[in-house]
C-alpha cells in the first residue's frame, strides 16, 4: 500500500513540474531520483512475478506427488471415506486413476523443468 501511495505521489510531482519551465537543477535532481525509484519499482515487479511463478510451481510439483498417496488411501479406505463414490469413480476403477497419475509423473516432470527453463 506504502508503495502505490508513493508512485502516485511521483506521478503528481511529475506532471506539476511539466507544466512550468522551470531551469532549477534541484528539479533535475528530483527528476532523476524519481526515474531511479520508477526502475526499482518495476525491478520489484518482476521479482514479485517470479516469485509468484517459483511458488505455483513448487505447489504442483509437491501435489504430483501427494495425489497418488492420496489414491491409494481413498481406495484403501473407500466404503469408510466414500471420497471416490462421492465423485462417481467406483471402487474396481481407482487403481486405473492411480496407474494415470503415475504414468504421468515423468511427463509432469519434465514439463515443469522445461517450464523452469524457459522461465
Amino acid at each position: 500500500m506504502r508503495r502505490s501511495l508513493d508512485r502516485y505521489l511521483a506521478s503528481l510531482k511529475k506532471s506539476g513540474s511539466k507544466g512550468g519551465e522551470d531551469d532549477d537543477p534541484e528539479s533535475d535532481d528530483e527528476q532523476g531520483k524519481l526515474a531511479d525509484d520508477d526502475d526499482e519499482m518495476e525491478l520489484e515487479g518482476e521479482n514479485e512475478e517470479l516469485i509468484g511463478f517459483l511458488s505455483t510451481v513448487s505447489a504442483d510439483a509437491a501435489a504430483n506427488l501427494v495425489v497418488p498417496v492420496f489414491f491409494v488411501f481413498c481406495m484403501w479406505f473407500f466404503d469408510e471415506s466414500q471420497i471416490l463414490n462421492r465423485f462417481g469413480i467406483p471402487s474396481h476403477n481407482a487403481s486405473f486413476y492411480l496407474l494415470f497419475y503415475v504414468m504421468m509423473y515423468p511427463f509432469q516432470t519434465m514439463a515443469d523443468k522445461i517450464c523452469i527453463k524457459i522461465g
